[in-house]
């Protein structure tokens, strides 16, 4: 069982949390040590306002990463019934009211008394006045900023000491349909160990409550519509025979890809026919999940990019991918343009990063 143990005597037990409060007592805290959030992609973010008021309402923390892209922080207690549904739809409000604001009328209005309380008149400038923030470059800041502003790509925070299972599978469902925006999930608690207050802030994987892509796959053996066949590509290796013959060599050379990731323990492998086509699944050993697939479909012969998992199981081999790709999007099932050499390589590299960073 996670959590902090000690041992006083004659044995280990498990401490319980002190607990907060009040939610002032939570965001003073995130307010005062954002570096503690477990965010995925590990940002530097700077908090720039707190109680900031965004439409109607006020957001927590509003802060922003060195790169220049917003992050909106909602603080709840698991104990308030908001920190179910209701907390989702107050940060989901204020990304809304952020969207297409110009930078300067930004600054000008919702943000200019947060700008006057630092004696500053943009963004930039209150940014750079955080520890650790002193070399932001204006140009690349900016352009990201605005860039984020017009597309309402975020990063939307929520902050728990208790993290209810109905919130976890409700922000699993956005990530799972949403583009650009990214949704972290911490769990933070408090305890007293000999006198001394240690946090302890943790990343919490959003679970779906019904059943993960790999789960329906697995039902779908047991129908007349599709097969799948678990940890295995031979099934795929099969249905190339079953391709135009101007397909085939494009998908041994992408098996023969996957198949090497495989033997690197970045992924696992397994197969999927279906009423009109065969895939081939290469899915993360930790949480089931997938950065691309591959398609046959008997008349053309593809590989589809799983964007919002990529950006956030990747994010830096993402930026490498988004390039590669460009000006197409880096979305839920994305198709890869051009599949060269130079591009395996990126995706190769992106499943070796979600493979390799640290999970909480």
């Amino acid at each position: 069982m996670p959590g902090i143990w000690t041992n006083r005597g004659s044995q280990w037990e498990l401490l319980e949390s002190d607990g907060f409060p009040d939610e002032a007592t939570l965001q003073e805290l995130i307010a005062a040590a954002p570096q503690m959030l477990p965010l995925a992609g590990s940002p530097d973010v700077a908090v720039i306002g707190r109680e900031v008021q965004l439409g109607r309402g006020y957001i927590d923390l509003l802060a922003i990463e060195r790169t220049g892209r917003p992050v909106l922080i909602e603080v709840k207690l698991g104990r308030n019934s908001e920190a179910r549904r209701a907390v989702v739809a107050q940060i989901l409000a204020y990304a809304s009211y952020m969207h297409g604001w110009p930078l300067g009328q930004l600054e000008q209005g919702p943000l200019s008394r947060v700008l006057r309380e630092h004696g500053v008149t943009s963004l930039y400038e209150l940014t750079r006045g955080n520890e650790g923030f002193e070399d932001v470059e204006i140009e690349q800041f900016e352009d990201v900023l605005r860039s984020s502003l017009e597309n309402g790509h975020f990063r939307l925070v929520l902050v728990l000491d208790e993290v209810p299972p109905e919130l976890s599978s409700l922000v699993a469902y956005l990530e799972s349909i949403t583009d650009g925006v990214i949704f972290d999930l911490a769990e933070v608690n408090m305890f007293d160990v000999d006198g001394s207050k240690v946090v302890m802030p943790q990343r919490i994987q959003p679970q779906r409550a019904a059943r993960t892509e790999t789960e329906r796959l697995e039902k779908a053996s047991s129908d007349q519509q599709g097969q799948f066949w678990e940890g295995s590509s031979k099934e795929f290796e099969e249905s190339i025979e079953l391709a135009p013959e101007e397909n085939r060599d494009f998908l041994k050379r992408l098996l023969a890809w996957a198949r090497g990731l495989e033997a690197e323990g970045m992924c696992y492998l397994s197969s999927y026919r279906g009423k009109r086509m065969f895939t081939l699944l290469p899915t993360l050993h930790d949480e089931r999940v997938r950065l691309v697939t591959l398609y046959n479909d008997r008349r053309s012969a593809y590989l589809g990019l799983q964007g919002p998992v990529i950006e956030r199981r990747a994010p830096h081999a993402a930026e490498k991918i988004r390039q590669l790709i460009a000006p197409i999007p880096l979305r839920n099932h994305t198709t890869a343009p051009d599949v060269s050499d130079e591009f395996l390589v990126a995706i190769a590299d992106a499943f070796r990063e979600a493979a390799n960073a640290p999970r909480s």
